[in-house]
């Protein structure tokens, strides 16, 4: 199970998720993607003599469902702890 919590989703979990984790050309990398949360295949660990290449590996992470859930932000908490209930003229009474 995966939860993220985020200011800007687009920014950040998406840029986590495209960038990093699904880019095949990362930093000098040729075709691989993460191999824990990616697709699987064949890590390259770099080193001054060359890269290293572990793999390849099978699929390990497989996505099931998910959703985004969104919460108020500052602003709307704000507001939210400022609210006070109208008084119904039938209290008044």
């Amino acid at each position: 199970m995966f939860m993220c919590l985020n200011a800007d989703i687009e920014r950040q979990y998406e840029f986590v998720q495209k960038t990093w984790i699904l880019n095949r050309n990362m930093n000098g990398l040729d075709g691989e993607t993460c191999p824990l949360t990616g697709q699987g295949g064949v890590f390259s660990i770099p080193t001054a003599r060359g890269p290293i290449k572990l793999g390849p590996f099978e699929r390990l992470v497989t996505v099931r469902g998910g959703g985004y859930f969104f919460m108020p932000g500052a602003a709307a908490l704000k507001f939210l702890s400022q609210y006070r209930p109208m008084r119904s003229e039938a209290a008044i009474r």
